[in-house]
């Protein structure tokens, strides 16, 4: 694992920020900014413009992939649990330390992957839900995609914040850092199990 302190030491993120030149990609990541900060954040505009740095230095460095929707979900949780700088020192670790990058590459190719592997995974370990679901014409690519590619950041954004909330979206970062997608997995069917009877009486 590539430490905090040995990213610092590889990248500057004044200096990655300066060097940044990409309008196309930091105007789409401002149109996804406007959706992410909460309309009644008394800081908002600073709060948006900060993640919006983090996340076009970010870009800066990520090589072919840049920036994909969802990320912005991500670098707002950073942010809001670590400040600017170290948000895009931990994001960078994201990218170095997982397989984080395969899934928004380009076409988002490896996530099908991941879909048919979580299908398996709940027909054998949910198959009353699995059924259900199929019944109604519910598939994994529903709810996956916003799961996997904020690392369940975007559930926090609808959340009331509160340190528990911070304390578990950690937990999960910390965890898909050690073992990776199979990590999260996990926590997709853990999340399906404690609401399989709500989901299967609505």
């Amino acid at each position: 694992i590539l430490g905090v302190a040995k990213i610092k030491e590889k990248y500057d993120y004044k200096v990655v920020l300066c060097n940044a030149d990409h309008p196309k990609i930091k105007n789409q990541i401002q149109l996804d900014m406007a959706r992410t900060v909460s309309s009644d954040d008394e800081n908002k505009e600073i709060n948006k413009s900060k993640v919006t740095n983090i996340l076009y230095a970010v870009s800066e460095v990520n090589g072919d992939i840049q920036y994909c929707q969802g990320m912005n979900y991500i670098g707002q949780f950073l942010y809001e649990a670590f400040g600017e700088e170290e948000a895009f020192y931990l994001f960078v670790g994201i990218f170095y330390n997982t397989e984080y990058s395969l899934i928004v590459g380009k076409d988002l190719q490896r996530l099908n992957i991941l879909f048919y592997v979580f299908k398996r995974l709940i027909s054998l370990f949910e198959p009353e839900l699995s059924s259900y679901l199929n019944s109604c014409g519910v598939d994994v690519n529903f709810f996956l995609p916003p799961w996997f590619i904020t690392l369940f950041t975007g559930s926090h954004h609808y959340l009331k914040p509160n340190d528990d909330n911070t304390k578990i979206i950690l937990r999960i970062m910390d965890c898909f850092i050690t073992f990776g997608w199979k990590a999260m997995m996990a926590m997709g069917c853990a999340v399906l199990h404690s609401y399989e009877n709500t989901l299967i009486s609505m």
